[in-house]
């Protein structure tokens, strides 16, 4: 004679399924304690962390070929108008309360040097007020300028000058936003 189960299970099945509910339970509550458990001690110092981005700072420079210069060429290189996409290290410079804490150059990446500038820096500061400024700008030569003179370019520079709040062990960041084209302190309006 055949055994016939309910259709709702067996006890043992549901205490199986009780079983692993509660141990998930206990699992989840101990992730939730041992993540409020603070790991070392603080430094007592604030963080300025400097994430820029720019793919503003590459321009291309065109120059039309006279004639006379296009006839001293081979006939298969004879461009009349001749395009260079130059891409010049830009200096950033940080000073908190007038002092100078940040001057360094910052060169292009890429094998050609026509990637993006990137800077990814943290300074440790005490914490506690302070007027904030942090100029990114390019490094033009003389040639350089002329250049793009002539080819009426002009490179962005940034600047952000504002008093901040520092505090200790947090960080404070400053990005770039090649849209509005400013340097913002980040989830600051």
């Amino acid at each position: 004679m055949p055994i016939m189960r309910s259709p709702g299970g067996s006890t043992a099945s549901w205490l199986r399924h009780l079983i692993i509910v509660a141990f998930t339970g206990v699992i989840l509550a101990a992730v939730v304690v041992l993540g409020q458990v603070p790991l070392g001690r603080g430094s007592g110092q604030a963080r300025l962390r400097l994430a820029l981005r720019t793919v503003l700072s590459n321009a291309e420079i065109c120059t039309d070929r006279t004639s006379a210069e296009l006839e001293a060429l081979p006939q298969h290189m004879r461009q009349a108008r001749v395009c260079e996409e130059v891409a010049p290290p830009y200096r950033l410079q940080v000073e908190i309360d007038g002092v100078e804490v940040v001057d360094e150059r910052v060169e292009p990446g890429g094998l050609r040097g026509d990637r993006p500038l990137i800077v990814d820096r943290q300074i440790e500061l005490p914490p506690g007020p302070e007027d904030m400024v942090v100029r990114f700008s390019p490094v033009v030569d003389v040639l350089l300028e002329e250049s793009l003179t002539r080819a009426s370019v002009t490179l962005p520079s940034y600047v952000l000058e504002q008093n901040v709040e520092l505090v200790a062990d947090r960080i404070l960041l400053v990005t770039l936003n090649d849209a509005t084209g400013a340097l913002e302190i980040y989830g600051v309006p």
